[in-house]
């Protein structure tokens, strides 16, 4: 029975290190916690006791998890989140309730926002709540259920299911293409090529599925699709983008294409974090969003 206590460390401890540890400080925790400072200092040094081990360095002037400390923070953020899910799920008695997604930027206005409605009048009774992320984040940390993201499904902690992959395409203004003659993809090595952050070796890769052997860069790189879109649109140089993102400029003219489609090795992705307590909200979405995926494709 000692052992058995020794193995569940109180609650209101755990807290007190997950917040020192997300806030970088004690005085940050304890007025979050709206706790004195050596009451969370008690609670962390208390919780060390018990584990037998330092889970903060006291040797640095700052506040920094030791090796151990970051390997135990991580399991107890997903612990700590199963348990306000599970409460909120017996307070409210209502667990589809409230559903936080972080989506693209662009991909959320092109693809997912003129859909939507189909989800909302299929499940009234979930209200979704959205957020732009690019790039990985902390579920726990964002209190996020889910995410649609762009890159590997080698996200840790993370289950990435395929919604769809990506096709991209070489673009230009109709007026760029009139004045500058395309014939072969070689000829493409003479402009300036615009690419996006998110997509560092694209050009390279698309050369490289051409036969050819080129530098990924030669030209501006953009952080949203959005932004490399208008700047292709104005003849500053031509882009490499995603074929479906685009196909409004495609259908109006204002980019056509001028060389040959390539599968990109990354796709979107359904993330959802490894949890013990399924989320049923988070499991109706993901369906819905493969079943949209795959009418589309």
């Amino acid at each position: 029975m000692k052992n058995q206590r020794r193995l569940i460390p109180s609650t209101s401890a755990l807290t007190a290190l997950e917040a020192v540890a997300r806030t970088g400080s004690f005085t940050l925790a304890a007025q979050e916690l709206s706790l004195t400072q050596s009451a969370v200092s008690r609670q962390v040094r208390g919780l060390e006791e018990q584990l037998d081990c330092a889970l903060f360095d006291r040797t640095s002037r700052k506040v920094e998890l030791t090796e151990t400390g970051q390997q135990y923070i991580g399991e107890i953020q997903q612990a700590l989140q199963i348990i306000r899910d599970a409460t909120i799920q017996v307070v409210t008695k209502r667990p589809e309730q409230v559903l936080n997604i972080a989506i693209l930027p662009t991909f959320g206005t092109r693809w997912l926002m003129p859909r939507i409605s189909g989800f909302v009048a299929k499940y009234p009774n979930i209200t979704l709540n959205f957020t732009t992320r690019i790039g990985r984040f902390g579920f726990v940390a964002d209190e996020l259920d889910v995410a649609i993201y762009h890159g590997l499904p080698d996200w840790p902690n993370v289950n990435c299911t395929l919604l769809m992959n990506e096709t991209l395409m070489p673009v230009a203004s109709r007026d760029f293409k009139k004045t500058n003659p395309i014939n072969s993809p070689q000829d493409l090595l003479q402009f300036q090529r615009l690419s996006m952050h998110s997509r560092p070796t694209a050009w390279k890769n698309w050369f490289k599925a051409q036969g050819i052997n080129a530098s990924q860069q030669m030209g501006m790189s953009f952080e949203h699709f959005s932004t490399l879109s208008q700047a292709c649109v104005a003849g500053i140089g031509v882009a490499l983008m995603p074929e479906f993102l685009i196909e409004p400029e495609l259908e109006r003219q204002d980019l056509v294409q001028i060389g040959a489609r390539v599968l990109n090795d990354s796709a979107y992705y359904v993330a959802q974090p490894v949890q013990r307590i399924p989320n049923k909200a988070a499991d109706l979405f993901k369906h819905w969003l493969l079943e949209e995926a795959g009418r589309s494709a």
